[in-house]
């Protein structure tokens, strides 16, 4: 009813996400206090919270629901696009709309309000909502998305027919707070007595995300919100990645601002061969806060052109690195290096004088020179790894800066990932300097 009001009539999936929601425990609550709801975009998933909301204030008259998205202007704005809808219905002269900033809200007939607020945990801070609305909440880490829930659940609790809506479409490697409910979710499916109830619309595993004959599950497509060639024209138009993350509702390790492309690098994995000690690159990195370093070796992978890395050692704090360095050289690697700048020249100055004179310290020149080689070797295959969890998080979490006409990786980066460019690097180095002068 309330969708109608708004001419916007609910589609198939958003009639089967209204009737779980609104589902009754014998106590005559809602039955499911979480409902998790993750589409692709152009599927209409604002619309069937906005339409819950409305239907909630007009039959409990007096009760409060909030909502919020990315940001506090992302709120309002679709806030205020509910308002609109609603101000242009039958009962549009009984609703009041306060589009001040610091209190937007929507007042209805019955007394009920619909507000929009800051994702922030101070926002809620005394209110006590019926319903709370958590938008595209792939926006959100674990650790912002649970300070969040640690202001919604106080001021629930004393609501007894009270529920918490979380919706989004797929996120990227930093979506870690909705990777967690997706997987709580997913769950809760296989659960006969639990109180989330859980919607997914993706591409199923398996499927090429570019053929149109597989995107049929696209829940926008059953009630004609959008055509199979406004899909098409997406993909001509969006990067693989975020067209698969954002029309196919499937999660991406790829960030918008990676450094390096993370797709190729998944592809990178194999099985390591085993160099002999005095054929191997070691290059370590402390990060710019002392926090953590990494060790990593790299090796020629026989004649086929590939260089082979993987981290020796990793961890906290930099008490570790000194010894552990001063362990490997007796091994007599072709090289040990970082780049040559404060924490890592730090690190040097506490290690033995005869590895001190051993150590490279790469220049501004040669570490632009070893970043853009890095992310050449990754894009066109000849560099492997392990798929080690941490050196594929470092390089997926790596942040460059600018340095002259180029770039260079940021120090702020995870220290493995600045380890094996200077790794991979101090080998092309070995290579350089051991090659014979030739006369003309």
């Amino acid at each position: 009813m309330t969708a109608k009001l708004q001419g916007r009539p609910l589609m198939p999936w958003q009639r089967l996400v209204g009737r779980v929601a609104t589902e009754k425990d014998s106590f005559g609550n809602y039955k499911y206090k979480i409902v998790v709801i993750t589409v692709p975009r152009q599927s209409g998933k604002t619309t069937i919270v906005m339409s819950l909301d409305t239907m909630r204030g007009i039959k409990y008259p007096g009760s409060k629901a909030f909502y919020t998205a990315q940001s506090g202007k992302d709120a309002r704005e679709r806030l205020f696009d509910l308002a609109d809808n609603l101000q242009a219905s039958p009962i549009g002269n009984e609703v009041i709309v306060h589009r001040a900033a610091g209190a937007p809200r929507i007042t209805l007939p019955t007394g009920s309000r619909i507000h929009s607020f800051s994702p922030t945990p101070e926002s809620l801070h005394g209110y006590t909502p019926r319903t709370v609305t958590l938008d595209e909440i792939f926006a959100f880490d674990s650790a912002e998305g649970n300070l969040l829930l640690g202001a919604v659940t106080p001021a629930q609790q004393t609501v007894r027919d009270r529920q918490l809506i979380m919706t989004s479409t797929a996120g990227t490697s930093d979506s870690t707070f909705l990777a967690d409910w997706v997987e709580r979710g997913r769950q809760a499916t296989q659960e006969t007595d639990t109180q989330i109830a859980y919607f997914e619309w993706s591409l199923a595993d398996g499927l090429d995300p570019f053929d149109p004959s597989n995107w049929d599950f696209h829940p926008g497509l059953q009630g004609g919100l959008i055509e199979k060639a406004d899909i098409a024209a997406a993909a001509e138009s969006m990067s693989r990645g975020e067209f698969i993350r954002a029309f196919m509702n499937r999660p991406t390790i790829q960030k918008s601002d990676a450094v390096f492309d993370l797709k190729a690098w998944a592809e990178l994995k194999t099985e390591l061969s085993e160099p002999l000690r005095r054929e191997v690159a070691i290059g370590f990195e402390v990060n710019a806060d002392r926090s953590r370093a990494a060790i990593v070796a790299a090796w020629k992978n026989g004649n086929s052109g590939e260089i082979h890395h993987k981290v020796i050692r990793n961890g906290s704090g930099i008490n570790w690195l000194a010894p552990t360095l001063e362990q490997l050289a007796e091994y007599r690697p072709t090289a040990i290096g970082a780049d040559r700048y404060a924490q890592n020249n730090a690190l040097v100055s506490e290690l033995s004088d005869e590895l001190q004179k051993e150590v490279v310290t790469l220049t501004p020149e040669h570490i632009k020179t070893a970043c853009v080689a890095y992310k050449g070797r990754i894009e066109d295959g000849t560099v492997k790894h392990t798929g080690d969890g941490a050196l594929t998080r470092a390089v997926s979490e790596a942040m460059s800066r600018p340095m002259g006409e180029g770039w260079v990786l940021s120090h702020n980066s995870p220290p493995e990932v600045v380890a094996a460019v200077v790794a991979v690097r101090l080998l092309a180095l070995s290579k350089e300097e051991s090659q014979p002068l030739i006369a003309f």
